[in-house]
């Protein structure tokens, strides 16, 4: 088993309070914590001997099969963009709760979704007016028990052999409506948890097979397209359903002191071989600074300082380092939800060899403090939770990607575009239907640049890299807009270095065939860059979001007009369209827009790797050509001259830039103690750090009042 094991902790309820508040009827944070795999139980030990090597291997493999069987049903019978596109995860659990097998659109689920069923192994487990019995299944978007924000809704169900409790199956999609003041099923204008939705915790959606309507009716009573919410949960319930019958055949043909103990071995089994690959990895601290832009509705500066120690066989990551609690702003996040996050680059770069279940998350330790916008308290308002959380990967895969390097160089990757713009809307569609969602272009960004090529262009989400972008003709079938283009590369987009990140998507949304729709955007780096290069490679640009009001696309497309543009750059230069053109900043809240109004919602990059003027100069007239790059970049960011006559790079004059280039570096660089003292002293203007805290570190400063300690 690699490890003794240790007596099974209470899993009865119990009272609980708040963090240094009063107790507080039905909330129970203490669950959040146990992340990490149970101890082994009595049961568990004594199924072990029934477990062989052979069988094993096995019994993974068919689970493995059946994850990604009922991922794939998630996929075709959901209803909103996260389930036909990706956003979502199945999973087998112990009976304790603990995840022993996942297919995942979304790594971090795989993490966090165990919360739920604790909760419930907890609380509901003997409680005579709930109970878990044969054939239930249970409901819970509640961001304090597993969840991410109100969007990412789960279903799980106990599976019984006999009158054994052996497992569970669970299923997540983030469905795009929850019912917050604003549409889209995020809100950035969310002051507390109150103004973000339904929040259900773990709660009965089936009793003994049978769907428990009212409770059905009242989710969807709480949401502006309950169609959406429906068919989300039925397809949840399938999911479910498919993988219950799986793990009942292998009780029934293995036993069920196989599956039980077999479940237990798989967590064990990517535990020990997790905490081996940390023990290779050298002993070292690294710290990593990330860094925020906005609070929600509002532009204005955070940090999210990391320091990442390996000692031994652990990864003990310190969060210290943070700005205050975000009181009134959406911009919070739980620290259960950084647990999940660091999946994210553990299942990708890590550990991708290793099974992905929580297992993995025994090898990570974590210090957080009380009252910063990554550890809040209960009540703060988390919708736009994702912004934090993609901080803290970029600073985690920054940090891990330094200490990799010292041992497989190979592995040190540059980060993905991390900035999760996207558009939201909600209104009535063209057929007079209730809709409501966001669009599934943020899962086109480009990857990050590796330490031998490039990026790849418009490669994924960083936290779902098998998510799908959508079809353009399905898309525009049931949301009322038309695309005026999605079918270039973003200029520009990428990170520029030795190697280049890749480029992101170049789209743009107009409203069509209805008066108006309530149109918006999310996401974070329009005023500091979203994702940071890695070895001298340069970050993703900082992305507006454009709207263009009273156009007339509508008019030149049926003029059939050859000037109508066909990329962001040819619709910004020289205003390309009639009407006016209002940049903001990505975080803009929805508003009406009218037939005919034009949105873009740029998908930025993967950052850099190296140094820029050690990229092939052949390789930035190719990108140039393929319009990756401008010409202004190939001649002021690479230095790279191309020969009008050939098209074709001048090695003699790019030689003559580049020199010139490292020769104005040289000029401004000066003694390190005198570049300190003056950096030193440089600061930000106030209105930027309105929610910094103490400068330069937020932990020098008290928790702000109105923050709950």
């Amino acid at each position: 088993m690699g490890s003794d094991p240790r007596r099974l902790r209470n899993l009865r309820p119990r009272t609980h309070h708040r963090r240094g508040g009063p107790a507080v009827s039905g909330r129970d944070l203490s669950i959040n914590a146990r992340l990490k795999p149970e101890p082994w139980t009595d049961r568990e030990r004594a199924a072990l001997p029934a477990v062989n090597d052979h069988d094993l291997s096995i019994f993974a493999h068919k689970l493995e099969t059946t994850a990604v069987e009922c991922q794939e049903l998630l996929l075709r019978l959901g209803a909103s963009t996260g389930a036909r596109w990706g956003d979502s995860g199945f999973a087998f659990y112990t009976a304790q709760g603990d995840i022993a097998v996942c297919s995942t659109g979304i790594y971090f689920h795989a993490f966090l979704q165990q919360i739920p069923i604790k909760y419930t192994m907890a609380h509901w487990l003997d409680d005579p007016s709930v109970g878990v019995r044969p054939g239930d299944a249970f409901f819970n978007n509640d961001p304090l028990y597993g969840g991410v924000h109100a969007a990412d809704m789960t279903v799980f169900m106990p599976v019984f052999d006999g009158e054994e409790l052996i497992g569970w199956v669970g299923a997540v999609i983030h469905t795009g409506e929850c019912g917050a003041q604003d549409p889209g099923g995020v809100t950035l204008r969310s002051r507390n948890r109150y103004e973000e939705g339904i929040l259900i915790p773990p709660t009965k959606i089936c009793a003994e097979g049978v769907v428990r309507e009212d409770v059905i009716n009242l989710l969807a009573n709480g949401v502006r397209d309950p169609r959406m919410l429906v068919m989300d949960i039925k397809a949840r319930l399938a999911a479910c359903r498919r993988g219950q019958e799986r793990l009942l055949d292998e009780a029934r043909r293995r036993g069920g002191d196989f599956v039980v103990g077999g479940l237990r071995q798989l967590i064990q089994m990517a535990a020990d071989a997790a905490r081996d690959r940390v023990r290779s990895l050298p002993e070292a601290t690294v710290r990593q600074n990330a860094f925020l832009d906005t609070i929600g509705t509002g532009d204005a500066l955070l940090k999210l300082g990391l320091s990442v120690t390996k000692r031994g066989e652990k990864l003990h990551l310190d969060l210290t380092d943070c700005s205050p609690e975000l009181v009134d702003h959406s911009s919070n996040t739980f620290p259960h939800t950084l647990v999940g996050m660091s999946a994210t680059y553990l299942c990708n770069y890590l550990f991708p060899d290793l099974p992905v279940n929580s297992g993995l998350s025994e090898v990570l330790d974590w210090t957080f403090r009380e009252g910063t916008f990554v550890s809040p308290s209960a009540d703060a308002a988390v919708s736009m939770c994702p912004n934090p959380m993609a901080v803290f990967n970029l600073a985690f895969s920054l940090a891990l990607a330094k200490l990799v390097y010292v041992q497989s160089p190979d592995r040190a990757v540059a980060p993905w575009f991390s900035g999760f713009n996207m558009p939201i809307y909600g209104g009535m569609n063209q057929w007079g239907e209730p809709v409501s969602d966001l669009f599934s272009e943020l899962n086109a960004g480009g990857s990050g640049a590796r330490p031998a090529e490039d990026g790849v262009n418009v490669a994924g989400a960083f936290f779902a890299s098998l998510s799908d972008s959508g079809e353009v003709e399905q898309n525009e079938l049931g949301i009322p807009v038309l695309y005026a283009f999605r079918n270039r590369f973003l200029a520009d987009s990428c990170g520029h270095g030795r190697h280049r990140g890749g480029a992101g998507l170049d789209a743009a949304y107009m409203v069509h065939h209805v008066p108006f729709l309530m149109f918006g955007s999310l996401g974070f780096g329009s005023r500091f860059p979203c994702s940071l290069g890695l070895f001298g490679g340069y970050a993703s640009p900082s992305l507006p979001s454009i709207a263009v009001k009273g156009g007339d696309l509508l008019e030149r497309l049926a003029n059939r007009d050859p000037s109508v543009p066909a990329t962001s750059t040819e619709l910004l230069e020289g205003g390309a369209l009639a009407g006016e053109y209002h940049y903001r900043s990505m975080n803009t809240p929805v508003e009406p827009a009218a037939n005919g109004d034009v949105y873009l919602v740029p998908t930025g990059g993967g950052t850099g790797y190296g140094d820029v003027l050690e990229r092939e100069p052949a390789a930035v007239v190719r990108d140039l050509r393929e319009g990756i790059v401008t010409a202004w970049a190939a001649e002021h960011v690479y230095g790279v001259v191309v020969d009008e006559a050939t098209g074709e790079a001048d090695d003699v004059a790019t030689a003559a830039a580049r020199a010139a280039i490292r020769a104005q570096r040289l000029s401004r660089g000066r003694p390190l103690a005198e570049f300190e003292r003056e950096w030193s002293r440089l600061r930000p203007p106030d209105e930027v750090l309105v929610a910094y805290g103490a400068w330069p570190h937020p932990v020098d400063g008290p928790v702000p009042q109105g923050v709950m300690r």
